[in-house]
């Protein structure tokens, strides 16, 4: 049935193949190269692949999948539970989004159980340049047969800043593969209609649909600007009515397919949609502001990444980059397309416009000038396409403002997509694979009239090209690599003391959740279990807001309560003046670790074990809803300030028991106005249910005591002045709840 082929005989790897337009040897040989490559590219992680990691610092890269991997001591990926954070109710690790993970998760768990959890990302992270390079070289050797352009396309592919930039932190984005076999799939079957073509189609959409969840839209659109283009093309060019309707009766075929193919994620959003938005929503600030800030600008992918090893240290660049991070971030806004692709896509769209002069004439084009048309044509309304998806939620043109796609998409508060410049992705690949092509038919043309060696004359244009790209390319110099060596040693201590098996670390703000990052990143080192958790859906995520610093005055009963034997606090330096708590441990945690708020500039790290027979309240009082910022008073103490003039308070407790058995208690913080903010004639009232707790008028600090509030009723606090109120005029300060 299957032909039997013997890798080993010399004929069978330097036989041509079909399929490869090449041989077994050729890929081989190419593959190595980019491996070679990819290596240097992800900073010789190949050779510490155990320790250390291809980011700049804790983040996303270490407390993602990686700590998943590493909390995940479950035989099912999917639904596993661990107590390791969130102790001692602990969280679930696994949830029904995961599913459109499940070509990037399955992978990264089985390498986790096979070797390590960094082994395995490390595994995966050169597993995307690998697949989107090769990839991009088998397309452009099945399309043009010229082995240096194709390893033009792999390098333009794959080593984009975007992908460096990606790497690791958001692993799904380095696997640009996906696009471009999407695209060989479309042009296979647009250039010969067949059933066998049209499955191939829904297959390549549907890997896409299970590698990420961006991918869902990113995907969807991708296909369906292609098909549409398509159609048009066929239209303006080709004016052939059978062929037309045979495409079309087989893409029927291809949508039903995708839809069987996807109907595990159409059941996750049929029976858990709602849990999905809830736990998306949690984890998401406001979706129309993060549509804007998120979006894309035109300097975005013309200017050269930040980490540019020659330009990094000029003024104009810097000024440059500043204006454009000035939204977005760098992770986010590195989409340099390169100028060498961009001038290569331009030079293209001029040369397939003088083609569709000469079809619309009807005069007679070669097969090569036939593809160049057809490509251009579609390129240029997949790049438009995601442009419009890229822009900000209005657009000023000729005098009048206008809504785009994101200000109509941000209508409809879609948790799952908030950051849409990541159509980049799709339109960077349709750029390569155009530009390739462009570049292979210039290059055929200077054959034809050159009497020279053709590999000669390949490598006198191909060579150049790429050193060039890779200069402009050139981030991984300043991309360092980050290793759990450089976790600070008090936790390597931990790790030694057996009498130590909860830990709680302060602050314990969320936000902003890289403190979350860092902690998690470190009980890869001591294998605590921590009260902390990095989940936004966490039953405990407004407590923390208020319990955030040794200064605020439950945070110790706090950390007792959910059985914590120790504190570790970060930036200020240690005392032994608090009070139910006593230092063991200090040190001088290293710069960076965690990330530092302004107002507090030290890098201590200290530790302190909470006393045995310390006393604690049970009740805490949660921030719920209507906040925004946290900051801290001179003295460390933490000031949450409100988003506007309501915010939403909760009597809470770690033990619902007691919750229930008392159902009054006695509610106090302090109100404080910012020092910028003078408007007359501001005044609080304080509510729960129909009861006004307080009222009066307060201006600069105002001391606020609630007795015999119900615990089971939410607390109302409403701010009016004779101007509006912006975010984080009003701060809350020292609350504390007293049964």
């Amino acid at each position: 049935m299957f032909k039997k082929i013997n890798f080993l005989n010399k004929g069978s790897l330097t036989k041509r193949r079909h399929f490869l337009n090449g041989s077994v040897l050729e890929y081989l040989l190419v593959g190595f190269l980019f491996f070679i490559l990819t290596t240097i590219y992800t900073n010789w992680i190949l050779f510490s692949i155990n320790s250390s990691i291809f980011t700049g610092q804790p983040g996303d890269a270490t407390a993602g999948f990686l700590w998943i991997l590493f909390a995940d001591q479950d035989l099912n990926p999917a639904w596993a539970y661990t107590h390791l954070v969130n102790y001692p109710n602990g969280e679930q690790i696994g949830s029904p989004v995961y599913v459109s993970w499940s070509l990037l998760l399955i992978p990264l768990w089985v390498l986790a159980k096979i070797f390590s959890p960094i082994a395995a990302v490390n595994i995966m992270t050169m597993a995307g340049f690998m697949l989107t390079s090769m990839s991009a070289y088998w397309l452009i050797k099945r399309l043009t047969g010229n082995i240096w352009v194709s390893f033009f396309a792999g390098f333009a592919a794959a080593f984009v800043p975007y992908h460096i930039m990606k790497s690791s932190a958001h692993l799904a984005y380095v696997f640009s593969w996906v696009f471009i076999i999407m695209i060989a799939a479309f042009y296979a079957f647009w250039s010969n209609p067949t059933k066998k073509r049209a499955l191939i189609l829904a297959i390549a959409v549907a890997i896409g649909f299970y590698t990420d969840g961006y991918y869902l839209l990113l995907c969807s659109v991708l296909l369906a600007t292609l098909v549409a283009s398509g159609l048009l093309y066929d239209l303006i060019f080709v004016k052939k009515v059978n062929v037309l309707k045979q495409k079309v009766k087989l893409l029927v075929l291809t949508a039903f397919t995708l839809t069987l193919l996807a109907s595990p994620l159409l059941l996750v959003q049929l029976f858990m949609g709602s849990k999905v938005s809830s736990d998306l929503a949690d984890a998401r600030g406001n979706i129309a502001h993060e549509l804007e800030y998120y979006s894309a600008e035109r300097l975005d992918f013309l200017l050269p990444p930040a980490m540019h090893p020659v330009l990094e240290d000029q003024k104009w660049f810097q000024d440059a980059q500043n204006f454009k991070n000035r939204r977005s971030n760098v992770s986010e806004n590195t989409l340099y397309v390169g100028y060498v692709i961009l001038g290569l896509f331009i030079a293209g769209m001029i040369l397939a416009l003088t083609i569709a002069i000469k079809k619309i004439r009807q005069r007679q084009v070669s097969l090569e000038q036939e593809r160049i048309n057809f490509f251009g044509f579609v390129s240029l309304l997949v790049v438009i396409v995601c442009m419009a998806f890229m822009m900000p939620l209005t657009e000023t043109f000729g005098g009048y403002s206008f809504t785009t796609i994101p200000g109509y998409m941000a209508q409809f508060n879609i948790a799952f997509w908030r950051v849409l410049a990541r159509f980049f992705l799709p339109m960077h690949a349709m750029m390569v694979v155009f530009s390739s092509l462009v570049l292979a038919y210039f290059v055929y043309k200077i054959q034809q009239r050159s009497s020279g060696n053709r590999h000669l004359l390949n490598a006198v244009i191909i060579i150049p090209l790429v050193a060039l790209m890779a200069f402009e390319y050139a981030t991984t110099f300043n991309r360092p690599t980050w290793s759990l060596s450089k976790v600070p040693e008090t936790y390597y201590w931990l790790k030694e003391q057996d009498d130590i098996s909860v830990i709680a670390e302060v602050p314990m703000s969320d936000p902003p959740l890289e403190y979350s990052s860092y902690y998690v990143t470190s009980q890869m080192v001591h294998g605590k279990k921590i009260i902390n958790s990095p989940f936004a859906t966490s039953e405990s995520k407004g407590i923390r807001r208020l319990q955030n610093t040794l200064q605020d005055p439950e945070t110790i009963e706090f950390a007792a309560a959910r059985g914590a034997q120790v504190i570790i606090t970060h930036h200020q330096k240690c005392s032994n003046d608090f009070k139910g708590v006593s230092l063991i441990r200090s040190e001088k945690s290293k710069e960076g670790f965690p990330q530092i708020p302004v107002s507090l500039n030290e890098h201590y790290l200290c530790v302190y074990k909470i006393g045995e027979t310390y006393q604690h309240d049970e009740f805490f009082l949660s921030a719920k809803r209507g906040f925004n910022e946290t900051n801290y008073d001179p003295s460390g103490a933490t000031q949450l300030s409100l988003i506007n003039d309501t915010a939403t308070l909760e009597v809470d407790s770690v033990n619902q028991e007691h919750k229930e058995a008392y159902k009054v208690g006695s509610v106090s913080f302090k109100l404080l106005t910012t020092p910028r903010f003078t408007p007359t004639n501001i005044t609080v009232r304080i509510s729960s249910g129909s009861k006004t707790l307080y009222e009066g008028e307060f201006s600069g600090t105002t001391d606020v005591t609630l007795e015999n509030v119900e615990t089971n009723k939410e607390i109302t606090v409403k701010i009016s002045s004779n101007a509006p109120i912006e975010p984080n005029q009003i701060s809350i300060s020292n609350a504390k709840v007293q049964q």
